[in-house]
């Protein structure tokens, strides 16, 4: 299962298989739409002028070059292996750009 289909799940049930990545993204995903589902940002916005969507855009990403020069990062070996493989700098573990309709809130960019 992919970010983007796990985002397009609106972050739903997982499968039983997913892995400790999937469900680290899903569980981040779930809590992150329900903090921005739950602020002023739209009002924010339109006191401010702002009515187009997707002129904001949320990311979490995972710093990989900071948890691979520090060895504390992770008790878990198995995450710490799973993103010791991966390259790059950094891991976009959910994003989601906010939109006014039809309902104010953040969806998968």
């Amino acid at each position: 299962m992919t970010l983007e289909q796990l985002q397009s799940d609106g972050y739903g049930q997982l499968p039983e298989n997913a892995t400790k990545m999937q469900q680290l993204q899903h569980e981040l995903g779930q809590e992150f739409m329900k903090v921005l589902d739950n602020s002023q940002i739209g009002k924010i916005l339109e006191n401010y002028g702002f009515t187009a969507d997707n002129i904001i855009k949320f990311q979490a990403v995972l710093d990989l070059h900071k948890i691979q020069q520090t060895n504390d990062a992770f008790s878990d070996q198995e995450m710490r292996s799973a993103l010791e493989n991966i390259p790059g700098a950094g891991l976009t573990l959910l994003s989601c750009c906010w939109v006014t309709s039809p309902i104010v809130r953040c969806v998968p960019c």
